[in-house]
């Protein structure tokens, strides 16, 4: 039985949106991951707390 290659995921937390894409390993060219909207990406929110974890 031959073991499947895997594909790259990328994720790219920007300032207003986050982005998600994945590269398969046979290709240097990444397709956008389409979210369930239909749009290639979803709103950020980075919330920062005095002495407690960042949430993303």
């Amino acid at each position: 039985m031959e073991k499947q290659k895997k594909s790259t995921v990328a994720i790219d937390f920007g300032t207003s949106n986050t982005f998600i894409s994945r590269c398969p390993p046979d290709s240097l060219q990444s397709t956008p991951v389409l979210l369930e909207s239909g749009y290639l990406g979803i709103e950020t929110a980075v919330l920062f707390r005095p002495e407690r974890r960042t949430m993303i």
